[in-house]
């Protein structure tokens, strides 16, 4: 199944994509790496990074890791094109709230899945992720989360597509409660497009 990162430059694409990377073999236990933060994260990614995982969580999984910088989003939409020509994706749209233009860049890339995932054989299904959440007043937390997903469900709601809801995580973090339950979303909908691509 293919996992495609897709956000804004700083948003912490490359930093979820090494924990995911990370946690592939089952080393960090939840309690453990709530201490711990990742290593190893490149600060600005060329292109689609592509890594071919065998993930004890996700199953087997290709997790492209996009950069952000607008110079390559042109290529972004070639090689997105390529990927679901034969069968659907799993789209990780990360947005950081310490960004001013949060809700521009998800409207953004929501359109860029949006146009995309009609082409793809099955549905692909979405996951927002905010990240930053600990640089933002915590007073403003539901405000921000009500409007970001509400954005999501009012723009997601095609026949190819399926809405995975809004997860709020700190992405350098290797464990936690937050990341479980990414995980168990990002795990289930890597299995729907396994099941759907097998009948």
């Amino acid at each position: 199944v293919n996992v495609v990162l897709l956000g804004n430059p700083g948003a912490g694409k490359s930093t979820l994509a090494q924990v995911i990377i990370q946690r592939a073999s089952g080393v960090f236990a939840s309690v453990r790496g709530l201490f711990q933060y990742v290593k190893g994260v490149e600060l600005y990614t060329a292109g689609i990074i592509p890594s071919k995982l065998e993930h004890r969580e996700l199953g087997n999984v290709i997790l492209h890791d996009s950069a952000g910088q607008p110079e390559y989003y042109s290529s972004h939409i070639a090689v997105l094109e390529n990927l679901l020509h034969g069968s659907a994706a799993v789209f990780i749209i990360i947005v950081s709230l310490s960004d001013i233009q949060v809700y521009k860049h998800l409207h953004y890339w929501l359109t860029i899945v949006e146009n995309e995932c009609h082409k793809a054989l099955g549905q692909c299904h979405v996951i927002t992720v905010a990240s930053h959440i600990d640089e933002v007043d915590q007073r403003n937390l539901p405000n921000i989360y009500r409007e970001l997903a509400e954005i999501s469900s009012s723009r997601l709601s095609q026949q190819s597509i399926v809405n995975c809801g809004l997860v709020h995580l700190d992405c350098r973090k290797l464990g936690g409660s937050e990341l479980s339950s990414f995980t168990t979303i990002l795990s289930s909908a890597c299995q729907s497009i396994r099941s759907t691509n097998t009948r």
